[in-house]
């Protein structure tokens, strides 16, 4: 039997990607998250998201794209971006920062709470689908 015709399995995504329909529902979703925590029981990027939501409170989330992934055997480490539109003079418009997840073993070598940049995508909504993202840049 010829090996290069035998099917691959595809392999189990680490991630759970959660899709919003709109940005006032990923802002809930997150608020109701994060929004009675402690700051000292946080991890690094629960933190990050925790002044986030503190930074978007009056801000119209119709105008800023929110994304959520959850990894799925650790609901309390996200991975998230959030499309800065209250930041146009350090990041191009329409474009969106993606953070990774850090384990807490790794909070005393955090220098700020900004998390780790892991890629830069651009964002593009279809009102019957939501919102896609297209790779723009990744870095190593």
């Amino acid at each position: 039997m010829l090996s290069f015709l035998k099917k691959t399995k595809p392999k189990p995504q680490d991630t759970e990607t959660l899709c919003f329909k709109d940005n006032e529902s990923a802002f809930q979703f997150a608020l109701n998250t994060f929004g009675s925590v402690d700051d000292d029981s946080l991890v690094p990027e629960q933190l990050y998201f925790a002044r986030l939501l503190e930074d978007y409170r009056g801000v119209d989330h119709n105008n800023d794209c929110v994304y959520i992934e959850l990894p799925t055997e650790n609901k309390t480490s996200l991975c998230f971006g959030v499309f800065p539109k209250n930041h146009s003079a350090v990041y191009p418009k329409g474009t969106l920062i993606l953070f990774t997840p850090v384990h807490l073993t790794t909070i005393d070598m955090i220098e700020s709470w900004l998390g780790v940049v892991n890629g830069v995508v651009e964002p593009t909504f279809n009102p019957k689908k939501g919102w896609k993202f297209k790779d723009r840049f990744i870095q190593n």
